[in-house]
C-alpha cells in the first residue's frame, strides 16, 4: 500500500504481477469520505498500515485529518481532524492539527501517533475511534 500523494489516492501494488491499483480516492484534491473511488484526499501523504485490525491510517495533508481505509472493502473515515488547519486536542473532529506527516502504531495497534507538523508536536490518538487527541512538544 502505498500514497499517490499528488494523485490524491491511496494505490495497492501487486508486486508479483506489478499492477498498481487504486484502493480509494477520487483523483480530485477533495475531504470525502466514502467507498473506493467515491472517497477523495487532498494529498494524502503517509499510509500506516495497522498491525491486526485490517485498516490504515492515512495522514490527509492538506485536509488535516487522519483517516482510516479498511483494506479489504476501500471505505474511508475520518478519525481526528477538521478541514481548518489549527491546535485543539479532543476526540474526533473536535481535534485540530496542522499538516499530520509520519505516523506509526504502538505495538499493540492501540494508539497512533503522527507528527503534526506545523504545530511542532508529535500527537497520540485512539485508533480506531480518534478520542483523546493529545500531543506534546
Amino acid at each position: 500500500y502505498v500514497t499517490d500523494g499528488l494523485g490524491h489516492k491511496i494505490r495497492v501494488i501487486n508486486l508479483a504481477t506489478q499492477e498498481v491499483t487504486t484502493l480509494a480516492g477520487s483523483g480530485q484534491a477533495l475531504d470525502v469520505d466514502g467507498v473506493g473511488t467515491l472517497a477523495s484526499f487532498n494529498q494524502p501523504w503517509y499510509i500506516r498500515v495497522h498491525p491486526s485490525d485490517g485498516t490504515a491510517a492515512i495522514g490527509d495533508r492538506i485536509n488535516n485529518k487522519i483517516k482510516r481505509v479498511v483494506l479489504a472493502t476501500g471505505v474511508v473515515t475520518t478519525v481526528a481532524g477538521f478541514t481548518t488547519a489549527g491546535y485543539a486536542e479532543g476526540n474526533g473532529i473536535n481535534a485540530r492539527m496542522n499538516l499530520p506527516l509520519g505516523m506509526v502504531f504502538d505495538k499493540a495497534g492501540t494508539y497512533l501517533y503522527f507528527a503534526d507538523f506545523y504545530n511542532q508536536r508529535i500527537r497520540k490518538l485512539e485508533w480506531p475511534t480518534g478520542d483523546a487527541v493529545t500531543g506534546t512538544t
